[in-house]
């Protein structure tokens, strides 16, 4: 135990240990973000890190410190040798992503409610946020909670273009989530401006989100397939992280599959969907069995891809409840028969 406590105090941020020290290593309950996150007691926090570490869900140099009954776990990465102040949260799946950025956030939590819900009827030109100033987390959903979608009933020129001020402002101060905004407002602008989407969606990768890399290479796909190599090094850079290979493979697939601003190899297409395959996506173990089917990139195999199909759709049943391909693994099991 003493151990532990130790490694909490010289590894953990000094917010995170003033926010804790008051319960002294015992489990405690916290609200955030329409979650009820459980804070883990010193004897869990050893138990559940070196399962966490073990497993390869984070890295040996991280530390996890709570959970939800959604499965989901938030923790500290190791950034440069450090760890971060910023949160990330991993699901039961190794999905992770960015949090939030410090756990001020959460103690500013309340605060930051009462100012979102005052906003219409104070008037957010009104407003003094200097209660929250001094966290860009607490300033960055406020100015999320300010901005609006042109279809909503609270839409407002003005109001839209203060909250992208302040997205700006927290981009150029290390906020992923807000240069993240900054893209995905002007992905959906009447006059779309490629480099411009480009631009906030590669400092959203810069400052640690995985989310925008995978968001920046739909983007190139669908418009700027000129920029295909770029794409196709940021899913490289990803084939060596456990939890988001299976994603990226199949994406690395596809383009090479499809021939999307590179040359149609079918061979590296189906090195990619096996990789994937392997990890656990259910999605490229159906290319591969179609593939089969086809004879597309590999010799002709209708067993092997009746084998393959089942599979994928026993597992896409797990996940959603209902199977999709019945129909085709029917279809499959009557040319089996007939040979």
């Amino acid at each position: 135990m003493k151990t532990v406590g130790k490694e909490l105090l010289l590894f953990l941020p000094r917010d995170f240990l003033n926010f804790i020290k008051p319960f002294v290593g015992e489990r405690f309950d916290y609200f955030f973000k329409s979650y009820n996150w459980k804070f883990w007691s010193l004897e869990d926090f050893t138990v559940k890190n070196e399962h966490l570490k073990t497993t390869g869900l984070i890295n040996k140099s991280d530390i996890a410190f709570a959970s939800n009954m959604e499965g989901q776990t938030l923790f500290f990465r190791n950034e440069s040798g450090r760890l971060s102040s910023k949160i990330y949260q991993i699901d039961e799946d190794g999905e992770w992503g960015f949090y939030a950025m410090s756990i001020t956030e959460f103690v500013n939590f309340e605060q930051t409610q009462k100012l979102i819900k005052e906003i219409k009827r104070v008037g957010f030109q009104n407003q003094d946020l200097s209660v929250i100033s001094h966290c860009n987390g607490s300033v960055f959903r406020y100015a999320y909670e300010l901005y609006s979608s042109q279809f909503d009933a609270s839409y407002s020129i003005e109001r839209n273009m203060r909250a992208l001020e302040i997205f700006e402002e927290l981009a150029d101060a290390g906020h992923p989530l807000a240069a993240h905004e900054l893209a995905t407002h002007y992905y959906y602008e009447e006059k779309l401006d490629i480099d411009l989407v480009i631009k906030w969606r590669e400092k959203a990768i810069d400052l640690g989100s995985i989310e925008d890399i995978f968001e920046l290479v739909d983007f190139i796909i669908d418009e700027d397939l000129r920029q295909v190599e770029k794409a196709i090094l940021l899913l490289k850079g990803l084939l060596s992280v456990s939890w988001h290979n299976k994603r990226a493979s199949l994406k690395l697939s596809r383009i090479y599959m499809d021939g999307l601003g590179v040359e149609q190899d079918f061979q590296k297409g189906i090195h990619y969907a096996e990789m994937s395959a392997n990890a656990g996506n259910y999605n490229a173990t159906t290319d591969l069995a179609f593939c089969y089917f086809e004879g597309k990139g590999v010799e002709q195999d209708l067993r092997k891809a009746h084998e393959l199909l089942v599979m994928a759709d026993h597992k896409i049943t797990e996940n959603l409840g209902e199977g999709l391909y019945a129909k085709e693994i029917r279809m499959m099991a009557e040319q089996l028969n007939a040979i």
